[in-house]
This record gives structure tokens, C-alpha cells and sequence, in this order.
């Protein structure tokens, strides 16, 4: 007990010094995380942790704990308007406001989709314009107000009272509905707003007159007793902000007066905002924390940058120079808030806990060896993958296959699912066979989220549902079978064997099912709820490459060719140089996108293959699955969007490279491209595709999708085309087959699950598209990994099935 309470007691020590050292990039790495894990525990609510709802109309309100309607839902005109913003940055896929909204915790418009957000904008609008008052002013002319019927803090301002920052971007909010569907009651209403920038505080505004030239928008105006209180600096710069984007919209002179009198005020009270730790939030003297410090400086460079003004731009490098450390600022040299002090336990009994577990673990390494490295190596992956989540969301990762609403980052999400669940059942094996254990687990670590995707990528019907069943099953049976084959674990060996043919057995059952399953009921029930129109129209493809790029692409197109013959040509013959070459020059690409897309493909597929050369004992058969392939695309060839499914589904690399080019063109109608017979000089058909890419990606109801080669290959060798279609699956396959049996039963599903659907390279319509999409570059280098050098087999005695 007492060594418990020395390592617990050392542990908190180490943890209080660290999070101290450490919170303040916690919180700015993770503000939307910390306010609401404070909201949780500050409420006890954890299905509403964010303290927003919405009314009957869609309107959000917010959930008021302050003043005298503590614990009640109220509407706050400034975040009504804060998601009005959001909604309209996300309907018309603009980052408009997101230099100063990403510093706000605004749940309500995580992820919705563009249809959604155009409605969340016109009720958010609409609410505007229902709520205000109207007031009249000293020269007998009627303005517009909003009212806060609650206060701030207990007898902290008079109720009913108005803010100047909820005029302002109020105002903005309705401009912006005015400008987009030209309805005139909502510039009538901004016009009324506007006018109340000229009231003074004591007349029914919100407006401190300083002088005949300069005037303070007040976001928290109170009596003349306190008058410091006035000045807030986020609020008056948000008012500048929106006067600025009025006269843009209308030359309004008003306006333009506003903002003269605005701009001379604060420049001169801007200096006084500063302070060597940061800055002030008011001149109350409350400090800035993490988030106002950085909206005051964002605020301030707008500004600047919409009036070309050198001396704000110089106050807006000094905010982003006076940055003291987060402790001193927050507990030091200002009563610490609930909010900080509840950071700083969750970080320092969080870290006490991590430190005590890793001196626990170094004393189990003592007694179970390299078990303390697995574990280590299984925790990394959990942690890296939800990293690599977090910035995928947030869209830091500039990579467009894990940008926020794609199929990317859903794979990484059910990734990291995956990877929790395989953490948590595979802890009461580590004390039996803990090798065993993380192989195994890293087998659904790998497959189980790939096929997850599956009904995220096309629809929610029961049809889909069920192919997902179907798939899971079968690679979770798959899984099972895959224990590792130690060589220290030789005495359970002959088990695993037998456990590996029945499992083998089951999954070809479960196939053949599969197959039947897509021939005989997908159509009726996947089709019977989903109608689209079918789109024909010709469009030849070196017209399309010539669009794009006159000259690079018809050189580049030559090059891959040169490179797939080169390539040819090294393996049959066993050059190591000129495969290199062949790869290099497969891979040229002279777009930057594309190389990253390529190299994300390039590193889950390097990473499958890490797991799949543990020794595991991984069965798949070719033949039937190949010919149930291939009569299923015959069958609902007319079917673009199943065979849209049954040709993602089993080919994971393409599932996550392949949308760089399905969804990049923002511009223009998307094209999935392909035609076997292309250097016959065949033409792709274009397919509408309006429900699944347009719908849940675009919101664009021109997508379009090409039938591709089956569809091709009917059109020009009619039913011959089929039966050689069939036949190319089958043979492809059946060489994959074939080098599993020479290189080992490891090869054999990986190189199904990397190259099978992807191999129709040749069918694409354009070869640079092929290698950067369908991971071709890859499949030349597993080729090439599989080559025998000296007197071994080559690739062309695998086909003849000679043995070696």
C-alpha cells in the first residue's frame, strides 16, 4: 500500500507540473473538446452537453445558466445570427466567416447537409426579422431593435436592453437573405437596424457618443456610472465589420457616416486593449482568454484589410505578439474561472493516471517481456488514428480523400470504432497468447472499418444494410481463422489449421450467398424505393484531356503508356532498373493533389501489408468469386449504382484514393470514367448519379457516372463482350491465385483485396487517372516484390502455370 501511495503521490507531482506546462495548448488544440467537457460537468446533461436546442421552427436558442433565468432555454440574438453565418458558409460552400466562427462552439450546424443549412439559414432570417422592435427615435423616425429579455450576471444590467454587436451582425444576417432571394421587407428591416446606430445609449440605442467625430458602439451598454464597461472590443469591431459590408452591398452614405464615426473611436481607445500577457476583453479590465485573444486579433485584421488601414494592421501584429503562458494569464493575473480550474484537474488526474499506468507497465514488462511493446504498439495505433481523425475533420490535413465529408474520413472514423473494440476484447488474451491477440485484432482493425463504409458510401435501404451484413460476416470469419502462426506457439499449430479450412469453408458459402444475393434480390429491393434517369451522351476522351490541359495531357498519358509496356517488359525479364523507371514514371503526375492522394492509397495499402506478412493464415478462393463478380455487373450492368457498390465495396485502396478525382471537380459534372476497349477508341456513356454523389457530398443534382465496361463491352461485342469480360475477371483472379500459391496463403487475400477490382486499369478512359485512383502504381510494385530474380519463376510461368 505505502509503495502504491508513493508512485500515486510521485505521479500527481509530475502531472500538476506538466499540466500547468501543457494547458495551454491543450485548449487550443482542443477548445470546442474542453467547453464541452466542462458543459457536462457543469450541467450533469449529457445528451445536450453544447446548452443549445432547437424551437418548433428550427430556430436555435440557447440554454441561459446566468442572471434570473438560470437553467432556461432563451433567444440570444447574437448566436441566432453566429449559426445564421454558419449556415450560409455551409449552403453556399464559402468560408466567409469562419476567420472569427471557428473560434465559437456552434454544434448545431455540425455536419448538415447543404439542403439542410439553406433551411436552418431562412428560419434563423426569418426569426430576425419577426423579433424586432420597433422603436421611435429623438427626430420622430422609427428604428428596429433587438431586445435581451434576460441579464448577464445578477443585477449586472438593466432588463430589456440592447447590444450593439447583435444589431450589427443581425443586420449583416439580414442583408445577406435580402441579397440572396431579393425579398424587400428584409432591407426594410436592415434599414431599421441602421438607423439605431444613431440613437444614443440614454435615447433607446446602443450608441455612447464620445463627440460630435467619434462614437462607441456598445455591445454591453449600462448606466453612465460605468461607463468603462462600455467599451468591448470583439463587439465594436463586429458592428464595424457589418456597417462595412452594408455600404459595400448598397452605398449607403448612413453607413459610411457610421463608420467614420466608428473608426476615429477606435483607434483612439484601441492602445488601451493591449497588455504585455495578451489583451483586454474589455476595459474593465478583464483579460482576454484564449478565444477572445485570438477573435480580437482576427477581428482587427479584417478590419484593416477591408479599409487598407496601416495603423490597425499594426495593432493586429501586436495582439498576435502579446501571447503570455496560459497559466499565468488565467490563474495568476486573474481569478482563475470554474472553466479553467476544472481544465487543469481533468488534464493533471488524467496525466496521474497515465504516469501510474506506465510505471505499473514497467514492472509487468519485468515479468512478461516483449508483451509491454504490443500493448505499446496497439495503444500507438488507437492514438495515431484518432489524431489523424481530429485533423481530418477540422480539414488541416489538406489532403482531399480525408477532407470533412468524405468516404475518408467515415473509414477513419469506423477506424478508430475498430480499433477501441479491438483494444478492449483483446486485453484478457494478453496474459495467454498476447501475439495471437493484437494480430488478430489488428485484422478487424483493418478490415472491419473498410466494409463499414460500405452503406455510408451509397444508401441506408434495407438493400445495402444487408450487403454490409453479408461482407462484415464474411471478413470477420476471415479474422477469426487469422491467428497468428509463431513459431513459438508451434504445439496449437495443427488447431489453427483446422480451424482455418472450416472458417474457409463458411466464407465461401457466405460468398456464393453474397453473389446471389446482388443477382437475384438487390435489384428489387434497392431500385423498388430509388428511380434516376438515365443520361446518354457521347463525348470523346482526348477532347476531355485536351480540356483540361492542352499539352501535359495528351504527354503525359504517352508517358504512363511507355511506362506499362517498360514495365511489362522489366518484369518478364527480371530488370530491377527499369522497373524502377517504370515505377517512377507511372507515378509522374503533375498535379499536387493527385500525388498526395496517391501516396494516402500508397500508405494503407503498406499498411495492410504490414499486417498481413505476420504469418497469418488468410484463405480466399478466386474462381467463383470472380465469375459471381463478373455475372453480377453483367446482370445490373443497367444498374449503375449497385455496380457502383459491388465495385467499391471489394476494393479498399480504391475506396479511399479513388475520390480524389470522383470529387474534386467542384466546377463541372462528375465523371466516373472506363472502357475496356479503349485503345480501340470506344467512348465512355455518361450516367446520371443524382442521389448518392450529388446528394450526399455536392448537393449538386448534375453528378454523372459512366456504365463503364460492361456496359461497354456489350455496346460493342454485344453478348461476345460479356463472355470475354467474364473471362478476364476470372483469369485475373485466378493469376492472383496463382501467386498466393507460390509466394504463400498470406498473399492471397491481400493482393484480392488490393488489386482484384482494381486491375481494369486498362479499361479507364484515361491512364493517369487509372494510377492515381485505382492504385495501380501499387500493384506494379507488388508485382514487382513478387518476382523471382535468379532462376526462380517470372510472372509469364505463373500464367502458363508451370511449376517451379
Amino acid at each position: 500500500m505505502k509503495k502504491f501511495l508513493r508512485r500515486f503521490f510521485f505521479a500527481l507531482g509530475i502531472s500538476l507540473v506538466l499540466s500547468i506546462c501543457l494547458m495551454g495548448k491543450f485548449v487550443e488544440q482542443f477548445p470546442n473538446f474542453t467547453t464541452h467537457l466542462m458543459n457536462v460537468i457543469r450541467t450533469g446533461n449529457i445528451k445536450n452537453y453544447s446548452g443549445f436546442c432547437f424551437d418548433k421552427n428550427g430556430v436555435p436558442m440557447m440554454l441561459f445558466r446566468r442572471g434570473n433565468k438560470g437553467g432556461t432555454y432563451v433567444y440570444n440574438p447574437v448566436y441566432i445570427t453566429m449559426h445564421a453565418f454558419r449556415y450560409y458558409d455551409i449552403w453556399k460552400n464559402k468560408e466567409d466567416y469562419s476567420y472569427f466562427l471557428k473560434y465559437y462552439d456552434i454544434p448545431l450546424t455540425e455536419g448538415i447537409s447543404r439542403g439542410e443549412a439553406e433551411k436552418r439559414f431562412m428560419n434563423a432570417t426569418k426569426w430576425l426579422l419577426d423579433n424586432i422592435v420597433e422603436r421611435q427615435g429623438p427626430d420622430g423616425r422609427i428604428f428596429g431593435v433587438w431586445l435581451y429579455n434576460f441579464g448577464l450576471d445578477a443585477d449586472d444590467i438593466s432588463v430589456p436592453w440592447i447590444s450593439a454587436m447583435a444589431q450589427g451582425i443581425g443586420m449583416e444576417a439580414l442583408l445577406l437573405r435580402w441579397q440572396i432571394t431579393g425579398e424587400e421587407k428584409y432591407f426594410a428591416a436592415a434599414q431599421k437596424i441602421l438607423r439605431s446606430f444613431r440613437i444614443a445609449h440614454d435615447e433607446g440605442g446602443a450608441t455612447y457618443k464620445e463627440s460630435d467625430s467619434s462614437w462607441w458602439y456598445a455591445e454591453y451598454p449600462r448606466t453612465p456610472s460605468e461607463l468603462p464597461s462600455r467599451y468591448t472590443l470583439n463587439g465594436m469591431e463586429h458592428v464595424l465589420i457589418s456597417l462595412f459590408k452594408y455600404k459595400e452591398l448598397t452605398g449607403s452614405k448612413t453607413a459610411g457616416f457610421l463608420i467614420n464615426k466608428g473608426i476615429e473611436s477606435l483607434k483612439k481607445h484601441i492602445s488601451e486593449f493591449h497588455a504585455p500577457w495578451g489583451s483586454y476583453y474589455d476595459l474593465v479590465g478583464h483579460i482576454a482568454n484564449y478565444k477572445y485573444q485570438n477573435i480580437n486579433a482576427e477581428l482587427t485584421n479584417r478590419l484593416a484589410t477591408l479599409l487598407s488601414d496601416k495603423e490597425l494592421s499594426g495593432h493586429y501584429r501586436m495582439f498576435l505578439s502579446e501571447q503570455s503562458p496560459y497559466f499565468i494569464r488565467q490563474f495568476i493575473l486573474q481569478r482563475p474561472s470554474f472553466y479553467d480550474v476544472g481544465v487543469l484537474l481533468i488534464l493533471a488526474f488524467s496525466m496521474t493516471a497515465m504516469i501510474a499506468g506506465i510505471l505499473y507497465v514497467c514492472d509487468f514488462r519485468k515479468k512478461y517481456g516483449k508483451l509491454f511493446y504490443e500493448v505499446c504498439g496497439h495503444v500507438f495505433f488507437l492514438v495515431f488514428f484518432n489524431i489523424l481523425l481530429k485533423r481530418a475533420l477540422s480539414g488541416e490535413l489538406k489532403v482531399y480523400v480525408l477532407s470533412p465529408r468524405t468516404p475518408g474520413v467515415a473509414m477513419l472514423l469506423f477506424t478508430n470504432i475498430a480499433a477501441f473494440c479491438m483494444l478492449l476484447f483483446s486485453l484478457p488474451k494478453y496474459l495467454k497468447r498476447p501475439s495471437d491477440a493484437v494480430r488478430t485484432g489488428l485484422v478487424y482493425f483493418c478490415l472491419l472499418p473498410s466494409m463499414l463504409l460500405c452503406p455510408y458510401v451509397v444508401s441506408k435501404d434495407v438493400a445495402t444494410y444487408m450487403l454490409a451484413v453479408f461482407i462484415i460476416a464474411g471478413f470477420i470469419l476471415t479474422g477469426v481463422a487469422g491467428h497468428a502462426d509463431d513459431t513459438t506457439h508451434m504445439e496449437s499449430r495443427e488447431s489453427l489449421d483446422m480451424e482455418g479450412e472450416k472458417t474457409v469453408i463458411v466464407y465461401k458459402i457466405i460468398s456464393i450467398a453474397l453473389g446471389l444475393y446482388i443477382l437475384i434480390f438487390a435489384p428489387d429491393y434497392l431500385f423498388r424505393y430509388i428511380s434516376f434517369t438515365k443520361m446518354y451522351s457521347i463525348r470523346h476522351e482526348l477532347k476531355i484531356l485536351s480540356s483540361r490541359a492542352p499539352f501535359w495531357g495528351y504527354a503525359v498519358s504517352w508517358l504512363t503508356v511507355f511506362s506499362m509496356g517498360l514495365f511489362a517488359y522489366a518484369l518478364a525479364y527480371r530488370r530491377r532498373v527499369w522497373l524502377f523507371l517504370a515505377l517512377v514514371l507511372g507515378y509522374a503526375s503533375f498535379s499536387v493533389q493527385a500525388t498526395k492522394s496517391s501516396l494516402a492509397g500508397f500508405l494503407l495499402i503498406a499498411f495492410i501489408f504490414f499486417v498481413y506478412s505476420m504469418r497469418l493464415k488468410v484463405a480466399v478462393f478466386s474462381w467463383s468469386f470472380g465469375a459471381l463478380l463478373a455475372l453480377a455487373q453483367f446482370k445490373l450492368q443497367g444498374f449503375v449504382k449497385l455496380y457502383f457498390l459491388v465495385l467499391r465495396v471489394f476494393a479498399t485502396p480504391g475506396i479511399i484514393s479513388s475520390y480524389y478525382f470522383d470529387f474534386s471537380m467542384q466546377s463541372r459534372p462528375i465523371f466516373f470514367t472506363g472502357n475496356l476497349l479503349k485503345f480501340l477508341g470506344c467512348y465512355p456513356y455518361e450516367r446520371e448519379l443524382s442521389f448518392v454523389l450529388a446528394k450526399k457530398y455536392l448537393s449538386r443534382p448534375d453528378t454523372n457516372l459512366v456504365g463503364n465496361f460492361i456496359a461497354n463491352a456489350q455496346v460493342d461485342l454485344r453478348f461476345l463482350g460479356i463472355l470475354c469480360m467474364l473471362g478476364v475477371v476470372c483469369a485475373i483472379l485466378k493469376l492472383f491465385d496463382r501467386i498466393a500459391a507460390e509466394r504463400g496463403e498470406k498473399w492471397k487475400f491481400f493482393v484480392l483485396l488490393s488489386i482484384a477490382p482494381s486491375s481494369y486499369f486498362m479499361s479507364n478512359t484515361s491512364l493517369p487517372t487509372a494510377l492515381l485512383t485505382f492504385g495501380v502504381g501499387v500493384q506494379l510494385f507488388l508485382l514487382y516484390m513478387m518476382t523471382k530474380y535468379r532462376g526462380g519463376s517470372n510472372i509469364f510461368k505463373m500464367l502458363s502455370g508451370e511449376k517451379r
